[in-house]
Formats: structure tokens, C-alpha cells, sequence
């Protein structure tokens, strides 16, 4: 069981805020020892061969943990002279440089791995390592990190400001009931972020296989024909007789398939004599300046009313020979993709422009409509997954973080 407080009674009031009366309040410095990393040498420089010295950088830390997906390594040459500046499973480190007070743990395959001078490390730990983490990673110490972030041009923490944090400490029963409680949520959230790797991971595996025919649906059967995007699309939007008096919201395309925003509104002066045109919906859509960088969209009822400018050609799918979704799933394969780049001679960048000629060029297969149709659905039905786990996730974080907020000022108690 566990009960809430509803006023102070019971409480003291401390510079980390109203504490339970029972707990302390203690400077980092005093439950631990923290101590900084350090550079490679002068002239000196990490290497991708693996050997016994890996080399954490604030570029391989995350909140929580630390990434050996690209770790480095020390020369032999150089580690005699960085060997003492070591990170151990045991502590925990809090980067001290660029992005502030990321706080994480160090997993047992980095145990005793050199550590970057932009971070410092909390040894010693005099309390529970487990509650420490979570305190380090709350508003109580988070703040006062922040504060750092706006006083200071260049913001880096000091070891002296470090081991000043203040840190309530409740009884260590306690510390270890609200560490497992808050463990408890972070390995559902863990779970759930595996999930939704693997849930991506076989939507593209679907699409892969079913957009290029490799693996037919039942009932399924028909040859697949190739043909181009001429044969299978109709221009789309009209043009834009813009007032000067009037206002018009412009919309853009994101790249990497991250859909469709919308622009401020602006009046017909300010858009002088660029040309512009409406949006329909349920059009296939592309930025021809990052469509090698997968710029494409599918527009639907929420852009009526608004503009693109020309550099945002519109195109309606044929009724009767393409569905829609299934055209936009295809473009978002690595194929579809490929092809965007062959239709955008150029340089890079901005140089790089999809050609409207080019693009309406490119053939891809196309199955029948029905095919096209049920293999749209049943991706349709993988992302949905996806979309509702990852609404799960959320509402997990958001569990997470007002326990955090209850638990590790003592508003809530847990009886142990």
C-alpha cells in the first residue's frame, strides 16, 4: 500500500524543495566521489581496430546507458598515459560538456573503458546506485543544470558545481523500493522500444518483399506488369490568382517520408509573383528539391484551402489502374527511393532537382488493383501497429516520469 500527502505535516523544507522529515539531504560530493575523464594527448587520435582500451565519447551516450554500437579504441601506444582516467559498471557518468547533464550507467562489456573529458564519472556511491541514477535524472538536479545552460555562453560543468548537487536521501530500504518501482517501468519501456524495432523491422521486411512481387498474397496470381509513372498518374493542382489583400497558408514537404507541415499563413503581397497552386486531396506529392532525399507526401482533406508552390508538383493516381497508398508505400522503399535519385541529375543539395520529365519517366511494377489495394491494407495494418505501440510507449514514459515526480521528492510514500 502506499499513501499520498496532501499537506506539509511531516515535512521539512530544504534547497531541493519539501522533503519527508526522516530523509537527508546531502551533497553529491558527500555520498560520492566525482572525478573527470581526460583527452587523448596532443596529436594523438582513436582507432576502429578493437583492442583491450575502448574509449567512451559523449557521442556514444545516451540517456541511460552508453552505445558500443561505434565505440573507438585507444592506441597502445597512448593508453599508459590516459590509463588512470577509467569508467567502471559500477559508476555512473553525467556528460559535463555540449549537451549537459545526460546522466547514464555503463554496461558490463565497457566495464574499466577509458572516458572522454567532456563527461565526469560518480564513483564511490554511498547510497543506492539505482535511486542516485533516477534522482540525477529528475527535475530536482535537471534543473539545476539547466540553470547552467543559460547563464553561461558556452555552458560546461564544474566538478565543484557536480559534487554541490543536492540529493534527498531517504532511509536505504526506501531508496531501494523506489529504485525497483521506477526499474520496473523503464524495463516496460525497454520491452516496448525492442518491440517497436522489431515491428519496423518486419514492416520493411513486408515491404520489401511485397512491392516488388517477391512474395504474392493468397489469391494472388496475375504477372505484374512494368510501366511508367506517365501511364499511371494525371497532374494535379490548379493555379493560384493570388490578392494581395488576402492570406494563404503554404504547406511543405518533410524529407525522409516524414509527411506533410504547414507553413505560416501569408498574404498575397508578400507572395508576390511566385507561382502557386492549390492542394487536392488524395494526391501523391513530392518536393522536387529533396525528392533524393525522400521528399514525398500523400495529401489528404487537412491541406484543402491551402498552396504549394511549384516546387511541389501534385499527381492524382489513374482511377481504375493505381491506388494511392500502394504508390506511396513503394516510393518509400529503398528502390522507390533510388529512383527519385535517378529522376535528380545534379550536384548535391539544393542542385540536385527532380526533374517533372525524368520522374513521369520512371517505371516501377504494378500489380492489379485489387493486389495493389490489399497489399496497401496489409501494410496499412503493420503501421497501425506500430502506431499504437508506440502510443504505449508514451503512455509509459508519461507513468515513468510522474512517478519519478512523487516518488523521489517523498509526495508519495512506499511502505517497505
Amino acid at each position: 500500500m502506499e499513501a499520498t500527502i496532501s499537506t506539509k505535516v511531516g515535512y521539512k523544507k530544504t534547497k531541493a524543495g519539501w522533503i519527508p522529515e526522516d530523509w537527508e539531504l546531502k551533497a553529491l560530493g558527500d555520498i560520492s566521489e566525482v572525478k573527470g575523464g581526460k583527452r587523448l594527448p596532443k596529436g594523438e587520435s582513436l582507432i576502429s581496430e578493437k583492442n583491450a582500451h575502448p574509449y567512451i565519447r559523449v557521442a556514444d551516450m545516451f540517456w541511460g546507458g552508453v552505445s558500443s554500437k561505434n565505440i573507438r579504441y585507444v592506441p597502445e601506444t597512448v593508453f599508459p598515459m590516459i590509463k588512470s582516467y577509467t569508467i567502471s559498471k559500477d559508476d555512473l557518468f553525467i556528460t559535463v560538456a555540449g549537451t549537459l547533464g545526460v546522466i547514464g550507467k555503463i554496461p558490463t562489456d565497457l566495464d574499466n573503458a577509458n572516458l572522454t573529458e567532456n563527461a565526469d564519472k560518480i564513483t564511490k556511491i554511498a547510497c543506492n546506485k539505482e535511486f542516485l541514477f533516477f534522482i540525477l535524472c529528475s527535475k530536482i538536479v535537471q534543473n539545476e543544470i539547466e540553470s547552467e545552460k543559460t547563464t553561461n555562453a558556452q555552458p560546461k560543468l564544474a566538478l565543484t558545481r557536480i559534487r554541490n548537487f543536492k540529493i534527498p536521501l531517504p532511509p536505504l530500504p526506501e531508496q531501494k523500493k523506489i529504485a525497483d518501482i521506477l526499474s520496473t517501468w523503464d524495463n516496460a519501456i525497454e520491452t516496448t522500444q525492442d518491440l517497436i524495432e522489431k515491428l519496423q523491422l518486419r514492416k520493411k521486411g513486408l515491404m520489401q518483399q511485397l512491392l516488388s512481387g517477391k512474395k504474392r498474397l493468397p489469391g494472388f496470381s496475375e504477372k505484374w506488369e512494368e510501366m511508367s509513372l506517365s501511364e499511371i498518374l494525371i497532374s494535379a493542382g490548379k493555379k493560384v490568382v493570388t490578392k494581395d489583400g488576402e492570406e494563404y497558408r503554404q504547406i511543405g514537404v518533410r524529407s525522409h517520408t516524414k509527411g506533410i507541415f504547414h507553413k505560416k499563413k501569408v498574404t498575397g503581397l508578400a507572395l508576390g509573383n511566385k507561382r502557386v497552386f492549390w492542394i487536392e486531396p488524395d494526391c501523391f506529392i513530392v518536393n522536387i528539391v529533396f525528392a533524393w532525399e525522400h521528399a514525398i507526401a500523400k495529401t489528404t482533406n487537412t491541406e484543402l484551402g491551402m498552396i504549394a508552390s511549384h516546387r511541389f508538383p501534385m499527381y492524382k493516381p489513374k482511377e481504375g489502374v493505381l491506388n494511392l497508398d500502394f504508390l506511396l508505400y513503394f516510393f518509400k522503399t529503398p528502390k522507390g527511393k533510388y529512383l527519385l535519385q535517378l529522376a535528380s541529375p545534379g550536384g548535391a543539395g539544393r542542385n540536385k532537382t527532380l526533374g517533372k520529365t525524368e520522374f513521369l519517366r520512371l517505371q516501377i511494377p504494378v500489380p492489379s488493383l485489387n493486389e495493389q489495394k490489399r497489399i496497401a491494407q496489409v501494410l496499412a495494418k503493420s503501421d497501425e501497429e506500430i502506431h499504437q505501440t508506440q502510443d504505449y510507449l508514451k503512455q509509459l514514459q508519461k507513468q515513468k516520469k510522474g512517478l519519478m515526480q512523487q516518488l523521489l521528492n517523498g509526495k508519495k510514500r512506499v511502505i517497505v
